[in-house]
Protein backbone atom coordinates (compact mmCIF):
# COMPACT_ATOMS: atom_id res chain seq x y z
CA UNK A 1 0.00 0.00 0.00
CA UNK A 2 2.84 2.39 0.96
CA UNK A 3 4.47 2.07 -2.67
CA UNK A 4 1.32 2.52 -4.24
CA UNK A 5 0.99 5.89 -2.53
CA UNK A 6 4.74 6.80 -3.44
CA UNK A 7 4.09 5.90 -7.18
CA UNK A 8 1.05 8.17 -7.12
CA UNK A 9 3.22 10.79 -5.77
CA UNK A 10 5.79 10.70 -8.64
CA UNK A 11 2.87 10.03 -11.18
CA UNK A 12 1.84 13.68 -9.77
CA UNK A 13 5.19 14.58 -10.44
CA UNK A 14 5.72 13.08 -13.44
CA UNK A 15 2.42 14.71 -14.67
CA UNK A 16 3.78 18.15 -14.31
CA UNK A 17 7.40 17.51 -15.55
CA UNK A 18 5.33 16.34 -18.88
CA UNK A 19 3.44 19.67 -18.29
CA UNK A 20 6.67 22.00 -18.22
CA UNK A 21 7.80 20.34 -21.22
CA UNK A 22 5.04 21.10 -23.07
CA UNK A 23 5.45 24.71 -22.40
CA UNK A 24 9.26 24.55 -23.63
CA UNK A 25 11.08 23.74 -20.58
CA UNK A 26 12.68 20.27 -20.75
CA UNK A 27 13.95 19.66 -17.25
CA UNK A 28 16.55 16.26 -17.89
CA UNK A 29 17.83 16.08 -14.35
CA UNK A 30 16.87 17.32 -11.08
CA UNK A 31 18.27 17.34 -6.69
CA UNK A 32 16.03 15.42 -4.50
CA UNK A 33 15.85 16.97 -1.16
CA UNK A 34 13.29 17.06 2.18
CA UNK A 35 13.51 14.27 4.08
CA UNK A 36 12.54 11.55 1.60
CA UNK A 37 15.82 12.25 -0.34
CA UNK A 38 16.84 10.04 2.52
CA UNK A 39 15.33 6.50 1.11
CA UNK A 40 16.49 4.92 -1.80
CA UNK A 41 13.30 3.38 -2.36
CA UNK A 42 11.39 6.72 -2.81
CA UNK A 43 14.18 7.84 -5.38
CA UNK A 44 14.69 4.91 -6.79
CA UNK A 45 10.66 5.13 -7.68
CA UNK A 46 10.57 8.60 -8.72
CA UNK A 47 13.78 8.06 -11.05
CA UNK A 48 11.96 5.04 -12.72
CA UNK A 49 8.54 7.47 -13.05
CA UNK A 50 10.34 10.78 -13.95
CA UNK A 51 12.66 8.91 -16.44
CA UNK A 52 15.52 11.09 -14.96
CA UNK A 53 18.71 11.17 -13.03
CA UNK A 54 18.37 12.01 -9.51
CA UNK A 55 20.69 13.22 -7.46
CA UNK A 56 21.13 13.55 -3.43
CA UNK A 57 22.40 16.46 -1.78
CA UNK A 58 25.05 16.53 1.16
CA UNK A 59 22.29 17.65 4.10
CA UNK A 60 19.25 17.49 1.38
CA UNK A 61 17.24 16.15 4.39
CA UNK A 62 16.99 19.80 5.30
CA UNK A 63 15.42 20.64 2.36
CA UNK A 64 13.99 24.68 2.26
CA UNK A 65 14.30 25.04 6.11
CA UNK A 66 18.26 25.77 4.84
CA UNK A 67 17.18 27.77 1.95
CA UNK A 68 14.63 29.78 4.41
CA UNK A 69 17.74 30.29 6.53
CA UNK A 70 20.31 31.38 3.94
CA UNK A 71 17.88 34.15 3.28
CA UNK A 72 17.22 35.13 6.68
CA UNK A 73 20.88 35.53 6.92
CA UNK A 74 21.58 37.36 3.89
CA UNK A 75 18.88 39.82 4.82
CA UNK A 76 20.23 40.39 8.45
CA UNK A 77 23.82 40.56 7.60
CA UNK A 78 23.62 42.23 4.13
CA UNK A 79 25.83 39.81 2.34
CA UNK A 80 25.78 39.08 -1.63
CA UNK A 81 23.49 36.65 -2.28
CA UNK A 82 26.88 34.29 -4.87
CA UNK A 83 28.69 34.24 -0.52
CA UNK A 84 26.06 32.80 0.66
CA UNK A 85 23.98 30.44 -1.66
CA UNK A 86 26.77 28.16 -2.31
CA UNK A 87 25.79 24.79 -5.23
CA UNK A 88 25.30 22.18 -2.54
CA UNK A 89 27.19 19.22 -2.80
CA UNK A 90 25.93 16.18 -4.64
CA UNK A 91 26.34 12.89 -2.80
CA UNK A 92 24.74 10.55 -4.91
CA UNK A 93 23.09 9.83 -8.26
CA UNK A 94 19.73 7.76 -8.98
CA UNK A 95 19.47 7.16 -12.65
CA UNK A 96 16.47 5.37 -14.19
CA UNK A 97 16.38 1.38 -14.56
CA UNK A 98 15.13 0.98 -17.98
CA UNK A 99 13.90 -2.25 -17.75
CA UNK A 100 11.84 0.01 -15.41
CA UNK A 101 11.18 3.27 -16.85
CA UNK A 102 10.61 2.31 -19.94
CA UNK A 103 7.72 -0.39 -19.61
CA UNK A 104 6.11 2.62 -17.23
CA UNK A 105 6.30 5.24 -19.82
CA UNK A 106 4.68 2.83 -22.12
CA UNK A 107 1.74 1.69 -19.70
CA UNK A 108 0.91 4.93 -17.85
CA UNK A 109 0.15 7.73 -20.36
CA UNK A 110 0.36 11.32 -19.07
CA UNK A 111 -2.95 12.77 -18.73
CA UNK A 112 -2.98 16.21 -19.90
CA UNK A 113 -5.13 18.77 -18.38
CA UNK A 114 -7.24 20.87 -20.62
CA UNK A 115 -7.87 24.24 -19.41
CA UNK A 116 -11.21 25.06 -18.22
CA UNK A 117 -13.39 27.63 -19.46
Amino acid sequence: MTQAVLEGVAFSFRDALEGLAESGTVITEADVIGGGSRSPLWTSILANVLGITLHRLANGEQGGAFGAARLARIAVTGEDVSAVCLPPERVASIMPDDRLSGPIVRLMPVTVHSTLP
